[in-house]
């Protein structure tokens, strides 16, 4: 062993920055489409951060008791909110109060986020979308998040270059 070996200091190397995603959905369809979307933000945002994720159905999640609490403070820590739904009715109340309990988590941290939107089918009408996508806009507003969506049909899988500035742009302040 030489000398400068022992006066050379052995550093570990400095910890990633962490990217945390939440994926809430409504149906099977629409998980689907999350975890697509949620590998496809991963595949990107891996290359400079350490990701993570975590998935509700949106029953579970915004039903009174532990797993509401457990929800709101994961989806409070997230970095990107994904919302994949394939019914496009009036939002439920349970979800409506679950995103009004969310909007202080997100409001309080330091950085901005992301809510990414996965919603209804390609051939959906826009007027049909105007209920939950302002449900959403006005939350993200609340909530100090980037909002960002597309329908979650065909035209999502294979594309996810409408979303991908955005993460860029959220990776650029990790």
């Amino acid at each position: 062993m030489n000398t400068l070996d022992l006066l050379v200091p052995t550093f570990t190397p400095l910890t990633r920055a962490r990217m945390r995603l939440f994926l809430i959905y409504d149906d099977f369809a629409a998980g689907i489409a999350a975890r697509w979307l949620a590998g496809e933000i991963g595949s990107v945002a891996s290359r400079t951060c350490e990701v993570t994720s975590g998935m509700w159905k949106f029953d579970v999640a915004t039903r009174v008791g532990m797993f509401r609490e457990m929800t709101l403070q994961e989806a409070g820590e997230a970095d990107v909110l994904i919302v994949a739904a394939s019914n496009l009715n009036a939002p439920s109340p349970e979800f409506l109060r679950w995103l009004e309990a969310l909007a202080p988590w997100r409001a309080n941290r330091p950085q901005r986020g992301l809510l990414v939107g996965l919603l209804g089918e390609a051939a959906t009408e826009v007027p049909e979308l105007d209920a939950l996508t302002q449900s959403l806009a006005q939350f993200a507003g609340r909530a100090e998040l980037e909002f960002t969506w597309q329908p979650m049909g065909v035209h999502a899988f294979g594309d996810s270059g409408w979303v991908m500035p955005a993460i860029e742009r959220l990776v650029s302040l990790k």
